[in-house]
C-alpha cells in the first residue's frame, strides 16, 4: 500500500462484481487480509442491489458480465452515485473498451490475470484520495 495516513482500511468498503465466483472470493480474501470490508456479486444486477443497500467506496468490476455490459454498468453507477470510484478488470485488453470505460468514469482499468500488487496500489491510491 502507499503511504496514506488518513486511510483507515476497516472503514473502507469495496464491492467486487465478477461472474467468476472464484475470482470474487479470491479478491475478497486478499483484500480482507489488508483490512478492507469486501462484498461480492456475481452479476451486475445483484451488484446494483448491493450499491443501493450500502454504497461502497470502491467497485472492482469485470467489463464482461452476463446481464449488463460493464460499460453500461459504469454509466448507471456514475449517474446514481458519481462519488464511487470504479476499477474495471477484463480478460480482453482492448484499447476501445479501455477508452469507453475511462470515458464513462472508470478510474482505472486492469487486465486479467490480475497483478495483485498493482491492484492493491491502485486501491490505496483511489481510497487515499477519498
Amino acid at each position: 500500500m502507499i503511504n496514506c495516513p488518513a486511510l483507515k482500511t476497516k472503514e473502507k468498503q469495496i464491492l467486487v462484481i465478477d461472474d467468476e465466483e472464484m475470482l470474487c472470493e479470491t479478491l475478497k480474501d486478499i483484500l480482507q487480509e489488508d483490512g478492507y470490508n469486501v462484498r461480492t456479486s456475481v452479476n451486475a444486477l445483484s451488484g446494483l442491489a448491493e450499491i443501493e443497500k450500502d454504497a461502497p467506496d470502491l467497485i472492482i468490476s469485470d467489463i464482461k458480465l452476463p446481464d449488463i455490459n460493464g460499460i453500461d454498468l459504469i454509466k448507471r453507477i456514475k449517474q446514481e452515485r458519481p462519488n464511487i470510484e470504479i476499477i474495471i478488470i477484463t480478460a480482453f485488453g482492448e484499447a476501445e473498451s479501455y477508452l469507453q470505460a475511462k470515458e464513462k468514469g472508470a478510474f482505472e482499468y486492469i487486465t486479467k490475470p490480475i497483478n495483485i500488487p498493482i491492484l492493491k496500489l491502485m486501491i490505496s491510491k483511489i481510497l487515499c484520495l477519498d
